[in-house]
């Protein structure tokens, strides 16, 4: 198992440039996924909402939506907050609308074909690529994975929320992955990991 690729790349250039605005407005500096830690929102849809301040559809406001998203789940997110019975949306939805499929749930089984540790100062989360039978790739953050319970290149089953599309190639994911910030299914029973 790797431990720094896919999604730990983005989350490295983006706290690097929020450490260099920090020293620059010489204010104390905070990752995304730190961002929300002060005020956290009590639900999960408060967390959305809190989430999609980080408006547009580029790479980098999709890293900071999820990254923000990511640190609430981390914290506060239940097996039950997105196991839904019937998705909320689809990657054919995402793909013709990607702003109205913010925030919504949806699950997905199929290969994880990569898988990387990441921690922030009040999150720690796996990140990286999971591919459905259909072909279709997903970029994940997934709160409590600890590694232990889903492994790269295993079949393995995640819920979340739509936090956009990766309009190209880069440490989300392959172009146009669908990307969910949620939890294995293997992991639910996970405590929250501090």
């Amino acid at each position: 198992m790797r431990r720094i690729g896919v999604g730990a790349g983005a989350a490295i250039v983006l706290a690097a440039l929020v450490y260099a605005y920090a020293a620059w407005k010489d204010e104390p500096p905070a990752s995304p996924a730190n961002i929300a830690a002060d005020e956290d929102p009590p639900t999960l849809a408060g967390a959305v909402r809190k989430a999609a301040e980080h408006a547009g559809n580029d790479v980098e406001a999709t890293s900071s939506r999820s990254l923000v998203l990511a640190g609430w789940a981390n914290r506060h997110l239940q097996w039950k907050d997105v196991d839904v019975k019937s998705d909320e949306t689809s990657v054919e939805l995402v793909k013709r609308n990607v702003d109205g499929q913010l925030g919504k749930r949806m699950c997905v089984a199929g290969k994880v074909t990569s898988l990387n540790l990441s921690r922030t100062d009040s999150a720690r989360f796996a990140s990286g690529v999971l591919v459905a039978a259909s072909g279709a790739p997903f970029a994940y953050m997934a709160a409590r994975a600890t590694g232990s319970n889903v492994q790269e290149g295993q079949q393995a089953r995640l819920c979340g929320v739509v936090t956009g599309q990766n309009p190209i190639a880069s440490d989300l994911g392959p172009p146009g992955a669908v990307v969910l910030v949620g939890m294995f299914e293997a992991d639910r029973g996970e405590q929250v990991a501090p």
